[in-house]
């Protein structure tokens, strides 16, 4: 059985419209959860829906307004193998749950979703996709009108970064894997499925169904997806600096490939490769000549306060992108020239600020320095202070996540080289 999981904060007609396309499934091994929340009430619900024998109502009145805790609550009340998320005024696919389902036949998948089509009900012309940051330009009729159906992203650390690749409707999670991860976090407002998202990719195999399956309302209201933007900017990125690096591992690991520290011979990061001069390192080398690895070799390459010791900027970054693999990842931390720390050690022989990594991050720069072949996607691009012992002593430190690209295929996140 497939429990099909709605809170909802507010009755209207879409209610309506989307119970008729659940009833119209191939599918017919369901129930529906609808929980009541923020207000809402079971007198407003239409009788066909509030008399239906698949239909279970529950009020969360008692539950509070974080949308993480409501969720979470929601899901607890489906009590079947699968649970699929359905925001209360959008739209199934009438064979949305059989194509669920059937993916759900692999034992290792813990995790479903397809493309949606976005339903723009506002009446504005242009939508928040574009091609510069990896969305294919793919319209499709619906209701008489041409609409915008996005192309969701295969599942990589790339597209689990932030919340615009992330895997959107439908969404369905096996019971037992959503237990075992813990669920919504009840402490998250917005951006609650993109935390859940990554934790689930770190836990179990995702399955991208790469049909149009749910339609998906922009009504404008007050707590759609775009009126809620900015909230969602900041608390995305929270996000992305909390487990970037574990989804650059994860994938780096079921590749196959290595984590390296390059200059990790004096602290090394657990569990990685260590490149240095230092005769504790793994691998003895002097870093000004290369990095004694394979082309593609490596999934996450770590770099904390090293660069600022190679001499070659152009080949430091040169050796870094050859060694990753496509959609490899680079952590780097340098000492920045807006403070004093890039300065003040007298084995420092190159120096970076955050405009240093234009150069190999977008192509207006690139062309300055004869720069055709080191291409990178900036995921973080952030001067900060590492401690109030930093600050004290202004000593800024630039972080930079960057994701190597060495093919043309589509890929999330903006691309500018």
């Amino acid at each position: 059985m497939i429990s099909i999981i709605t809170p909802t904060h507010r009755i209207t007609p879409n209610l309506t419209e989307l119970f008729e396309t659940i009833v119209a499934q191939t599918y017919t091994d369901w129930e529906w959860v609808i929980c009541l929340n923020n207000g809402a009430s079971d007198k407003d619900i239409p009788d066909a829906i509030n008399k239906h024998k698949k239909v279970l109502i529950f009020d969360l009145a008692d539950v509070g307004d974080s949308v993480g805790h409501v969720k979470r609550e929601a899901f607890k009340r489906g009590g079947s193998d699968i649970l699929l998320e359905v925001d209360h005024d959008d739209l199934l696919h009438p064979e949305c749950l059989q194509k669920v389902a059937e993916a759900f036949e692999d034992e290792e998948v813990g995790f479903v979703y397809s493309n949606a089509l976005l339903y723009d009900q506002r009446g504005e012309d242009k939508l928040f996709y574009n091609q510069l940051n990896g969305w294919n330009d793919d319209w499709q009729e619906f209701r008489g009108d041409m609409y915008y159906t996005p192309h969701s992203f295969e599942p990589t650390s790339r597209s689990l970064s932030y919340i615009w690749y992330a895997p959107d409707h439908v969404r369905a999670w096996r019971a037992s894997v959503y237990d075992s991860i813990g669920g919504h976090d009840k402490n998250y407002e917005v951006a609650d499925d993109h935390e859940l998202l990554c934790r689930t990719y770190l836990n179990t195999k995702m399955v991208h169904i790469p049909e149009v399956l749910y339609y998906y309302r922009i009504t404008g209201q007050e707590n759609t997806y775009l009126e809620r933007n900015s909230s969602i900017q900041d608390k995305t990125k929270e996000v992305f600096l909390k487990y970037a690096r574990r989804l650059a591992e994860h994938d780096a690991n079921k590749a196959g490939l290595l984590k390296v520290d390059i200059g990790g011979g004096l602290y090394p990061y657990p569990d990685y490769t260590t490149i240095d001069q230092r005769e504790e390192a793994d691998i003895t080398c002097d870093l000004n000549e290369g990095i004694p690895l394979p082309d593609n070799s490596v999934g996450v390459l770590n770099a904390s306060h090293v660069i600022e010791h190679l001499r070659d900027p152009v080949k430091t970054m040169s050796e870094i992108h050859r060694v990753l693999c496509d959609g490899g990842w680079a952590f780097i931390d340098v000492p920045s020239t807006d403070g004093r720390g890039a300065w003040q050690d007298p084995t420092h022989v190159s120096f970076w600020n955050e405009n240093s990594f234009w150069y190999y991050t977008r192509k207006e720069q690139a062309q300055f320095i004869d720069n055709t072949t080191i291409r990178f996607q900036s995921f973080r691009l952030e001067t900060v202070f590492e401690s109030e012992w930093h600050r004290q002593h202004n000593i800024p430190v630039v972080k930079a996540v960057l994701c190597a690209v060495k093919s043309d295929e589509r890929r999330p996140h903006i691309l500018e080289i």
